[in-house]
């Protein structure tokens, strides 16, 4: 977590971004065996247990490099090679982009929305929350996230589809009744980078680290 933390410089900003790609990936495929039964639709256990969410937080305004889809709008159309729409699991690692100037309470909410292209109807949506204390938020920063409950979801999803839309909403919510609740975050960025098997040991293999598979 480097929220507001606006003194580092652009090699300690470069070095988290790397360190993200490294771990994040690693953990997403750790948790590619997550069966179905392990996730749920609606916020319910986010209380007592985080250790299937990888979060980090840093200043800035940029979706990085390595994310294979990018915008600038709240949603991404996804193609996949038809090989790939065929891989027993996809972790779906998420990138949000959240303008600044803006008082967290208590946690972050993202309504995640799967569409397929052509049937002219949305999916359900899946509410992922990201905790945290109450803090003003400075300047524009950069959330990178996987979820397992929220990649077993789109997982789910899109057996069999090579072509679909992943659309967000964002809100800052409240458990306090008299706190703000509900208000919209401003989304400026949207990121989505996909794992599989053969994408993760191609990233092994090119960085040079240790495959514990």
């Amino acid at each position: 977590m480097f929220a507001n933390c606006l003194k580092l410089d652009e090699n300690s900003l470069a070095n988290i971004v790397s360190n993200a790609q490294i771990n994040i990936t690693k953990f997403a495929y750790q948790h590619a065996s997550a069966s179905r039964h392990e996730f749920h639709y609606k916020f319910n256990d986010y209380n007592n247990d985080d250790s299937y969410q990888a979060l980090y937080v840093y200043p800035g305004s940029c979706v990085p490099e390595w994310f294979e889809y990018k915008t600038t709008t709240d949603y991404v159309v996804i193609d996949l090679p038809s090989s790939t729409s065929h891989s027993p699991f996809l972790g779906f690692i998420l990138c949000f982009v959240l303008g600044g100037n803006r008082l967290i309470v208590d946690m972050l909410k993202f309504n995640i929305t799967l569409c397929v292209e052509g049937q002219g109807k949305e999916e359900d949506h899946f509410e992922l929350y990201i905790s945290r204390s109450s803090a003003i938020i400075v300047s524009d920063h950069v959330f990178i996230i996987y979820d397992k409950q929220c990649s077993c979801y789109l997982n789910s999803k899109v057996k069999d589809i090579t072509r679909f839309k992943i659309k967000v909403t964002t809100r800052l919510s409240s458990m306090h009744p008299q706190s703000y609740s509900d208000i919209c975050m401003v989304l400026k960025r949207f990121g989505v980078n996909i794992i599989h098997a053969s994408a993760y040991h191609n990233f092994i293999q090119m960085m040079g680290l240790p495959d514990s598979t």
